[in-house]
């Protein structure tokens, strides 16, 4: 049990690092990365959204979880906890 939380923290602690590095990349670095997380072009010539959904896709694939073509968002989180009807 010991060997598994070990080999998490250290999985944890190397996801942190690569995260801190994006944040001195510049645009084209942070498209170039995008390009070897997802295997595609991103769609933004900015910098925030590949930022935001490069470290999403990093954490996913380290926990090895399958995910979808697109990141949570607090919009659609709200959407699947509320009632389908309000009234029951």
């Amino acid at each position: 049990m010991q060997l598994v939380v070990d080999a998490m923290g250290e999985e944890t602690r190397r996801i942190r690092d690569e995260i801190q590095s994006l944040r001195q990349m510049t645009t084209a670095q942070l498209k170039a990365k995008y390009r070897e997380v997802f295997g595609e072009e991103t769609r933004s010539n900015h910098k925030q959204p590949p930022f935001r959904r490069i470290p999403w896709r990093m954490q996913a694939n380290a926990l090895g979880r399958s995910v979808g073509a697109r990141p949570p968002t607090r919009a659609r989180d709200r959407q699947r906890r509320r009632p389908a009807h309000p009234g029951a």
